[in-house]
């Protein structure tokens, strides 16, 4: 089941803030927009966006029309996250059902660059960040090699990085990641703590290009910067010679 963009800002809002579901998204019959009852669809809900279309910049705020199989297939991609193969919750289910804050947003400074995180659960007690994502394999080196590929150990250390910054403290960070494998759903939780010292490398690099740029408001993408080269230079390691996870 591919997770586009707009399906997965409804997985996140099934799991993270359920109540919100239907403010957000409409949910309609599996039909075909060629046909007179798909255009009546379409001319019903002419204001709002619908998940297979193309992204575009005015999307934001609108509510986003889904198919009832993506439904129910996001439904049971929820399903899978928290209640485990022995019809148990799963880590990923205690984790969530902890009291917190979803979505929260934070706003810091670092290297003179104003910078903004979105936290998909962020636990009261003891500075704790969950981030829920979707995976082809929920293996441990599969997970790695998609946190590396992705930047997801980036996204963690950056995150704890604004602890650090607004109050000296110390975050913990999680990922909870599902994958629908055999028509059976897999949750596992990880983190890549290892692997803190190479992504503050690349955020001290590319935030010191972008306060140059902001400063000589010359600006330019980060196209042709090698990310390995840029860890290699401070000393961290690739992530094949990361082989323990927590």
């Amino acid at each position: 089941f591919p997770v586009t963009i707009r399906n997965g800002t409804a997985f996140h809002t099934l799991v993270l803030e359920p109540h919100e579901f239907d403010n957000r998204f409409i949910v309609i019959p599996d039909v075909s927009f060629t046909t007179k009852e798909g255009k009546a669809y379409k001319e019903k809900y002419s204001d709002c966006v619908f998940a297979d279309e193309k992204d575009r910049d005015s999307d934001d705020g609108k509510v986003v029309v889904i198919k009832e199989p993506d439904y129910e297939e996001l439904q049971n991609l929820k399903t899978g996250l928290l209640v485990g193969a022995d019809g148990r919750p799963t880590k990923a289910a205690e984790l969530l059902n902890q009291p917190g804050d979803a979505e929260a947003v934070v706003l810091f400074t670092y290297l003179g660059v104003p910078c903004k995180i979105k936290i998909d659960k962020l636990l009261a007690e003891d500075y704790h960040c969950l981030d829920v994502k979707t995976c082809s394999s929920c293996k441990s080196d599969d997970f790695a090699r998609a946190s590396y590929d992705r930047g997801y150990f980036i996204q963690q250390a950056f995150y704890k990085l604004a602890f650090k910054c607004l109050a000296n403290a110390e975050v913990k960070f999680t990922f909870l990641a599902v994958e629908k494998k055999d028509n059976i759903w897999l949750s596992q939780c990880y983190n890549t703590d290892l692997w803190d010292m190479k992504a503050q490398a690349l955020i001290d690099y590319y935030l010191s290009v972008t306060y140059e740029a902001m400063k000589t408001k010359i600006y330019s993408t980060y196209a042709g910067h090698d990310q390995q080269g840029i860890i290699n230079r401070q000393g961290c390691l690739s992530w094949r010679n990361v082989n323990e996870h927590d």
